[in-house]
């Protein structure tokens, strides 16, 4: 079964892989890094599309295999000299995240 998750950081979404044949068996994160990525798998899951996007990347899309590996750009959406954002770059400001405590001290995550 393959499913996207924030496992572990509310901040960031990954695609995992768990074999529901091994009794015990673990989700193995397919994806990786402080990003969220948005997944769309084909009906034999043998490939995926992938968009990954963070604060401080526009989101990229690429074809990805079953493992998770990047077989070929969609769009890279490099923040090169010649992106439109980058005559912004030198002002980007990155959101802060982090958590606070309620009443009863569920952490609540801000951004």
């Amino acid at each position: 079964v393959y499913f996207t998750a924030n496992m572990g950081d509310a901040t960031a979404q990954q695609l995992f892989r768990v074999d529901l044949n091994r009794r015990g068996a673990e989700p193995q994160p397919l994806t990786a890094g402080e990003a969220w990525h948005e997944v769309e798998m084909d009906a034999g899951a043998r490939r995926a599309l992938v968009t990954q996007s963070s604060p401080m990347q526009p989101p990229r899309t690429w074809l990805a295999d079953a493992e998770g590996r990047r077989i070929a750009w969609v769009e890279e959406n490099a923040l090169g000299p010649q992106h439109p954002y980058a005559p912004f770059l030198a002002s980007h400001v990155a959101p802060r995240f982090g958590t606070i405590a309620a009443a009863d001290g569920t952490p609540l995550h801000y951004r």
